[in-house]
């Protein structure tokens, strides 16, 4: 583990702390977070990098052309200016075929107290950002 590795590990544990759970990066710098409403939230701290990649995914792509451009034009219009997103953003991973929403910050621009914040308001905002996508994909498929 490098020392950005280990400073983010040192984030988590003060995070789980406060959550009354263990929560460390894994041999790949990689700590999966689970809420009581099936949020998955990804804290990924690369080897050798300076920055921490947090990632949530939010709703699958859905099948055919047309509902899929609407799909991905709503996710454009959350993504405007950041606002919606609170500086994430959404995007699309076309490997698992879905659409995430992420967030990337230096580990030299924070510490600890601030990266619980962040990951909290994180979870917010994907939390919103699913409701919404989720919502956009249901009207899709009842058309």
């Amino acid at each position: 583990m490098d020392t950005n590795q280990t400073t983010v590990d040192s984030w988590l544990a003060h995070m789980g702390g406060l959550m009354n759970a263990e929560l460390k990066l894994d041999s790949e710098g990689i700590c999966a977070i689970t809420d009581k409403e099936s949020l998955v939230v990804i804290i990924e701290a690369p080897k050798d990098s300076a920055l921490v990649h947090i990632y949530s995914p939010i709703c699958p792509m859905l099948d055919g052309i047309e509902p899929n451009y609407a799909l991905l034009a709503r996710a454009m219009e959350l993504n405007i200016l950041g606002l919606r997103t609170r500086g994430g953003t959404l995007g699309l991973n076309t490997e698992r075929n879905e659409i995430f929403f992420s967030f990337t910050l230096e580990v030299e621009d924070c510490e600890a107290m601030k990266f619980s914040n962040i990951i909290q308001n994180f979870m917010e905002t994907a939390k919103t950002l699913k409701t919404d996508l989720v919502e956009t994909t249901q009207a899709l498929v009842n058309d």
